[in-house]
């Protein structure tokens, strides 16, 4: 199984992980459905939505853990429109700011002693106008 329309940027392991802490919850907790979009290839592409039918496939794409793929499933409205809110908002993989880090597992501000100041935040928190201070 595949989940249909999303795809993540080469080497951005942050966005991996992000996204599987996401599907994790989700799947231990046992209360979801999944909708298969199309099988091609000997695959399915599904959508995974919640019991209330919020799509776990958008809401990655609204977080910006991800980008949205057309190219197996096609045009997918709702989903090009969460993708664009993350871009609008530049958060996750959308956050210029974030390629600088995409190999770092941990890309949150210290201070000189290694220690996380109270005012810390992960890099695709800051705004497009920020200066980052490392």
């Amino acid at each position: 199984m595949i989940l249909a329309g999303i795809g993540f940027p080469a080497g951005d392991e942050k966005a991996l992980a992000d996204s599987f802490e996401l599907v994790d919850g989700i799947a231990n907790g046992g209360q979801f459905r999944m909708e298969i979009l199309k099988e091609a290839d000997g695959a399915m592409h599904v959508d995974i939505r919640s019991l209330n039918g919020d799509s776990l496939n958008e809401l990655m794409l609204r977080k910006g853990f991800a980008r949205f793929d057309s190219r197996v499933i096609g045009f997918v409205n709702s989903m090009l429109t969460a993708e664009n809110e993350a871009k609008t908002a530049k958060l996750g993989i959308w956050n210029r700011r974030r390629e600088l880090f995409r190999n770092a597992s941990n890309s949150s501000v210290e201070n000189d002693n290694g220690v996380m100041g109270g005012n810390s935040r992960m890099i695709d928190q800051l705004d497009e106008d920020e200066s980052l201070r490392l």
